[in-house]
């Protein structure tokens, strides 16, 4: 591929979803990156590493034309869990990133929110402006990151991606639900899903993830300040959903179905096709990436 920008700045690099867009984002001469420890497994000539703590002062002084914040604090990260922890990542390390990107005006900021931000949605189809109802200390600390980027939309340009949960073909075996029910699969264990005829398209992998960035800053729409929901394209059945994976990894696991509790939602992806004619992936295919034995 072409080229498109010269330079970008990958803001929590070693990360699960960081370190894999260090492997295909290819468009760029010079990748910069920033985390508290050394990257794992990185081994290419454009990549200039930094290592520091983003909530703490800044050290990082380059001129990029992009930056891509996907540094976050969830109930899965391996530091302390308290209410500190979300407040230095999630909104004081965002703070500190936006303080220099508005002494050096990048031509697009991008940043990582998520759909834990809706709660515990009382609709069926999310849209971006869907209500929100009691989200976690996560889900909020995210949506006020959100409010904290749209003050700095004067400055340059700042897109919001919601993602849902991110597979890839190797994932942590407790994130996101489906990585769990491929693990159950894997295993022969039971697995027990609840209202198993709702349509579900609550995932997107990192290729998806990586082209609609490229997309986006190629894209000559002239927005400022944009949120977009991502999932994949074409949701399914849920009961389909667990019996393709079923298929895919030959288990023996037994299906149990329940449909008296938990609400479910899929997620409406128009505006991403609307703004930057991308569609994802279908929620099929995305399956069949991470699911199929080699």
């Amino acid at each position: 591929m072409v080229v498109l920008m010269s330079s970008i700045l990958i803001v929590g690099a070693n990360g699960f979803i960081g370190l894999k867009l260090l492997q295909t984002l290819t468009s760029f001469k010079n990748i910069y990156t920033i985390s508290r420890n050394k990257l794992n497994k990185v081994d290419k000539s454009n990549i200039h590493e930094y290592r520091f703590d983003i909530s703490k002062t800044w050290s990082f002084k380059d001129h990029t034309d992009i930056i891509l914040f996907c540094a976050t604090h969830h109930q899965f990260s391996k530091h302390k869990n308290t209410p500190i922890d979300y407040v230095n990542t999630n909104i004081t390390g965002l703070i500190n990133s936006l303080e220099f990107a508005k002494k050096n005006k990048p031509k697009c900021f991008i940043y990582f929110s998520t759909m834990a931000i809706y709660g515990k949605p009382r609709e069926k189809n999310i849209q971006e402006d869907s209500s929100i109802f009691n989200p976690d200390i996560y889900g909020t600390s995210k949506y006020f990151a959100e409010k904290i980027l749209q003050h700095y939309s004067s400055f340059f340009k700042i897109l919001i991606i919601r993602l849902p949960g991110v597979v890839d073909k190797v994932m942590p075996e407790n994130r996101p639900w489906i990585s769990t029910v491929i693990h159950k699969l894997k295993n022969n264990l039971d697995i027990k899903i609840y209202n198993p005829t709702s349509n579900f398209n609550n995932i997107i992998d990192i290729d998806n993830i990586t082209q609609l960035i490229e997309s986006a800053i190629a894209s000559k729409i002239n927005f400022q300040y944009e949120i977009v929901n991502m999932a994949a394209s074409k949701p399914m059945k849920l009961i389909d959903v667990i019996y393709l994976l079923k298929l895919n990894l030959k288990s023996n696991s037994k299906i149990i179905c329940d449909n008296l509790t938990q609400k479910s939602f899929e997620i409406n992806i128009k505006k991403l096709d609307k703004l930057f004619n991308f569609i994802p992936e279908t929620t099929g295919e995305i399956l069949d990436k991470i699911s199929k034995i080699d």
